[in-house]
């Protein structure tokens, strides 16, 4: 679902008093406010639902929405990952560096 067929929806479905409910609250009020099941919108409304689970709180004590502290948390781990390769071609780098070397290539033959 993209921001297009969602504004689409809003304007030509949403609003319309036609899908309002017995109390007068149309379509885009019901989803707003969670209630009940919506009148050709499962899509919308499974794409609502979706991004409601994503800015839930963690917790009642964390105030932090699960998406983005997980999404945090994904990269964080991704960084210090990513760290012990950089670490790794660093130590590379540097024993390729730290070997000997001479001006020229000498080459000796034993029999």
């Amino acid at each position: 679902l993209n921001a297009e067929d969602a504004d689409h929806w809003r304007f030509h479905f949403g609003h319309m008093s036609k899908y309002a409910d017995d109390q007068g609250r149309s379509l885009t009020q019901r989803m707003c406010n969670g209630v009940g099941q919506l009148e050709m919108s499962s899509e919308l409304n499974q794409a609502f639902e979706s991004n409601n689970l994503y800015l839930e709180p963690v917790s009642a004590a964390l105030s932090i929405p699960r998406g983005p502290f997980l999404t945090c948390l994904c990269l964080l781990v991704w960084f210090f990952l990513l760290w012990e390769e950089v670490e790794s071609t660093i130590r590379q780098l540097r024993a390729l560096y730290w070997l000997p070397r001479a001006a020229e290539t000498e080459l000796h033959h034993t029999y």
